[in-house]
């Protein structure tokens, strides 16, 4: 496998502090000369350390993101408290599934997270699979709470819970 090239990198210093508030990375991953990673980190609030960062994924390389990261450090201590991954499995320009991990506590570990899919492709998420670490260990496992959601009229909202 070859190792990422880094194609272009650009900064951006929207408040006009003299310090780069937003890097956009852009890489070569497979060595074929084209881009197909892009990663940018930005500090929003300005205070020095980057509080947020996206990454896009053309693995494909037909100029479409297939997956999309982004990722929130809002207590900036160094760990996402929120993750979000947009993946479009079937590649048709469109992230038909969307994972949510949320670190509510801000202590490290994710305390829940949510599958959303969207089973019939009219763009919207009809389902949403939502667990919790409801015994506080840290991790996801069988002693968990795993809940599915179901948008049964396809009015946007989610109003049946399915049992398993």
């Amino acid at each position: 496998m070859a190792e990422p090239v880094l194609v272009s990198e650009q900064e951006y210093d929207t408040n006009e502090d003299g310090t780069p508030d937003s890097v956009v990375q852009a890489y070569d991953t497979d060595g074929n000369g084209v881009v197909d990673t892009v990663v940018q980190t930005s500090d929003t609030d300005y205070d020095g350390t980057a509080d947020w960062q996206l990454v896009d994924v053309d693995a494909n390389e037909d100029g479409w993101a297939e997956t999309v990261v982004v990722s929130l450090d809002a207590n900036e201590d160094g760990q996402a408290e929120v993750v979000e991954v947009f993946m479009d499995g079937d590649q048709n320009g469109q992230h038909e599934q969307l994972a949510v991990a949320e670190d509510l506590d801000g202590d490290g570990d994710y305390d829940q997270a949510h599958l959303y899919v969207d089973t019939n492709g009219d763009g919207s998420y009809d389902q949403d699979h939502y667990v919790q670490d409801t015994n506080g260990n840290g991790t996801f496992d069988e002693q968990d709470e795993i809940h599915t959601y179901v948008d049964s009229d396809g009015d946007g909202t989610f109003d049946e819970e399915v049992v398993a």
